[in-house]
């Protein structure tokens, strides 16, 4: 029986060895020469793909996506900065409008207040947009301030060149006109206004943007009773406003 032990333990010793020994080398692919599955993709024609070059594919087709506005997208941006008074038109008597905004605050010389906006946007099809926006103008002259708080309804269309963002606007709406003058009770009117708008982005991620705004702001006041039809006017504004937008 020891025999017989010692034999088989000498043949399970030795016999896997002489195996290694016959096998044929040409058949043995070493973990180092093998492809991994992360090294390699198979592409539609089912040839194996390195995965270097996928990833060129892909990033090729991300950036190439990257300049399409997408259904569904919304953007709130908030803006701040300067407006400038231009002129006034009065249609019965045009002389009254012929100084313009001389009387305002000056910054070296050109007359100026403040301004600020927010508004949202929601994008269809093809770049464009729907939305709304709320702005506020503040002028200060020697007689009095002037307020103009406009609400209105907004359109746009986007050009998208990644990471930068060209919009085009066109706001409607109504302008609420206020005179607050010293001893007098102050003077309110709502007119129409229409508000041209054009905008330079820079995306500085996925959410974030930040850039400018100008804006050519025209708002009117219309009177159909015979001792006030002399005041019917419209004035014109130029914003230049630093903005930021968020992206949903």
């Amino acid at each position: 029986m020891k025999r017989i032990f010692f034999c088989l333990l000498f043949l399970s010793l030795f016999l896997p060895v002489s195996a290694l020994e016959n096998s044929d080398p040409e058949t043995e692919v070493s973990a180092e020469q093998s492809p991994s599955a992360d090294d390699t993709r198979f592409s539609d024609t089912g040839q194996a793909t390195p995965s270097s070059e996928r990833e060129k594919k892909l990033q090729s087709v991300i950036k190439s996506s990257d300049n399409v506005i997408y259904q569904g997208e919304m953007f709130i941006r908030f803006s701040l900065g300067l407006t400038v008074p231009l002129f006034s038109h009065f249609f019965n008597d045009p002389s009254i409008g012929n100084k313009g905004y001389t009387n305002n605050s000056k910054l070296y010389g050109v007359p100026v207040g403040g301004s600020a906006a927010i508004d949202f946007m929601y994008y269809l099809e093809n770049n464009w947009g729907v939305g709304v926006e709320l702005g506020l103008l503040l002028l200060e002259t020697q007689a009095n301030y002037q307020s103009l708080v406009t609400v209105g309804a907004r359109g746009q269309y986007m050009l998208r060149r990644w990471p930068f963002d060209i919009p085009f606007s066109l706001g409607l709406g109504i302008a609420f006109n206020s005179l607050y003058i010293e001893d007098i009770d102050s003077l309110l009117y709502a007119g129409p206004y229409i508000k041209p708008d054009f905008g330079f982005f820079y995306n500085i991620n996925d959410k974030w943007s930040v850039g400018f705004n100008t804006t050519f702001l025209v708002v009117s006041e219309f009177y159909f009773k015979e001792e006030k039809k002399k005041q019917s006017n419209f004035s014109t504004f130029w914003d230049i406003t630093l903005s930021a937008r968020y992206r949903f």
